[in-house]
């Protein structure tokens, strides 16, 4: 065991709070002739933060926009490539960022650096539990569709080089009516490939992994169904992953400056694994330029169910308006041959959202 000195509480959450919500995402494109060659590319992101704004996460929560929550999420990922008839080849960058924790967490973490003065007058204890997952990689891929009357199956299998990680989980307990040597008593055992708590130099691992997606899609007269599965096999394996468990009375480090933390530094084998993301849409044919239908979505501990409605605005070409009603969220998307475009909020003010989900596509047929 070593001891460590004069760190702060800010900077010992703040990795666990921090996550970098850089926006990219992926929309359908119109089928294209299969005999045809194509180049494309498609960008997706998804980004969830329940108990403050989207940008309050930059600012390590310094905002006065705060709500009950439990989750903050975001899955960014770029896909480019070729196809040939129902198969094809081409690259992939993605960066995955689920953290999941307890109200008390959430409430314990905002009160810290926004009202010390309500955090220290609390009557009750607050419970602490976080676990995080975080990844970013970059790799090829092979998808291939089979047809067979009007049932379509479609798989992608994707090899990735690993680049970044955090992996791991907090807990531990809040207790203002405590002295200051028991008030804040935390756990944190977690691996990474960059550590920014204890300022430790480690050398790089290396991660190498695969994902499977699949997708299955059904027509029949008026009636369409569409599934996917995103991340539905995983599995990425890092090999020497720097790892530290980091045990101590947090309250004593922001008041005496000769506190100390206990902590363990090694180095261990991960095997990491990615939540599946899922989504169904079911549409109706009203007539020949209007549709109707729901969607549902599902990724780690959240969903959401999605009304929305399709109408066409010129040859081959589409505009959606879709409408959460649990959390009032409203979209926009728009479909042509070669471009496809969407954005999700609950609010264009975008400087306040807690929900933002961007899509962009482009092809090319020659």
């Amino acid at each position: 065991m070593q001891i460590l000195k004069e760190k702060k509480v800010a900077r010992i959450i703040a990795l666990f709070f921090g996550s970098v919500l850089t926006l990219t995402v992926g929309g359908p494109l119109k089928a294209s002739d299969n005999n045809v060659w194509k180049l494309y590319a498609e960008i997706e992101s998804i980004n969830l933060s329940e108990p403050v704004n989207i940008k309050a996460n930059f600012n390590q929560w310094e905002t006065s926009d705060y709500t009950t929550g439990n989750k903050i999420y975001t899955k960014q990922s770029a896909f480019s490539g070729i196809s040939w008839k129902q198969t094809t080849l081409g690259f992939n960058s993605r960066y995955h960022y689920y953290i999941n924790f307890s109200s008390d967490t959430a409430l314990w973490y905002y009160l810290e650096q926004n009202d010390e003065e309500r955090l220290t007058a609390l009557k009750e204890p607050l419970n602490i539990d976080l676990q995080a997952n975080q990844m970013r990689a970059n790799g090829v891929f092979v998808a291939h569709k089979i047809q067979w009357q009007n049932l379509q199956l479609g798989a992608r299998l994707t090899y990735l080089n690993l680049n970044e990680l955090t992996y791991g989980k907090a807990f531990g307990q809040y207790d203002a009516r405590e002295d200051l040597d028991t008030q804040t008593r935390l756990t944190i055992d977690y691996a990474y490939t960059e550590e920014s708590i204890l300022d430790r130099l480690v050398e790089e691992p290396s991660g190498k992994g695969w994902i499977l997606d699949l997708e299955l899609a059904w027509e029949y007269d008026s009636h369409q169904l569409h599934i996917t599965i995103d991340e539905a096999f995983n599995r990425l394996a890092w090999k020497t992953a720097p790892a530290s468990l980091i045990e101590g009375n947090l309250a004593d480090l922001n008041i005496r400056r000769d506190a100390a933390l206990q902590f363990q530094e090694f180095y261990v084998n991960i095997q990491q694994e990615l939540p599946m993301h899922s989504k169904a849409s079911y549409q109706y044919q009203v007539n020949h330029w209007l549709s109707a239908g729901v969607n549902w979505e599902k990724i780690d501990q959240q969903s959401w169910e999605r009304l929305f409605a399709t109408t066409q605005i010129m040859d081959d070409s589409f505009a959606t308006l879709t409408w959460g009603a649990a959390d009032d969220t409203l979209g926009i998307s728009l479909d042509f041959p070669y471009f496809y475009f969407a954005i999700e909020t609950e609010t264009f003010e975008f400087e306040e959202s807690h929900v933002l989900n961007l899509s962009l596509g482009v092809q090319a047929r020659f």
